[in-house]
């Protein structure tokens, strides 16, 4: 993996989630926390994250590297998941596409010690939410 360029530090505050989203939120935070995916420490940029609706009664946590610039210095070229444009540029009439939902695999993934720093996420604004929930 490799840091294309400077980063340049994005600390933007995480917003407290949505009302209808927010025990989902503490809860599926409170799973990866547990597991040990995230943990306490210092860092140099933040990404934020968001919960999207799956099905009726679900949420999917959405980890965003795009605001903070994160997405766009980093690349690893060995990653076997396509960008939309690569992508894009084998689709033609007749393919078949196809979604796998792949749980918490994300979490899994033991990111390189020089991104980790680079990947913090707020939980105060969250974890306070809890208080009020």
């Amino acid at each position: 993996m490799w840091i294309l360029e400077p980063i340049v530090p994005w600390t933007q505050k995480q917003p407290a989630p949505v009302p209808q989203h927010r025990q989902q939120v503490l809860e599926k935070l409170d799973v990866i926390r547990s597991r040990g995916y995230v943990g306490e420490g210092q860092v140099e940029l933040l990404i934020c994250f968001f919960a999207v609706q799956k099905g009726a009664s679900d949420i999917r946590m959405v980890y965003d590297g795009t605001r903070s610039g994160l997405n766009d210095v980093l690349w690893a070229p060995w990653f076997p998941l396509p960008t939309v444009n690569s992508h894009l540029r084998l689709v033609e009439l007749g393919t078949f596409m196809a979604d796998d939902d792949v749980g918490e695999c994300f979490h899994n993934w033991m990111l390189d010690e020089r991104v980790q720093k680079l990947c913090g996420i707020d939980l105060t604004s969250t974890l306070k939410s809890k208080e009020r929930v």
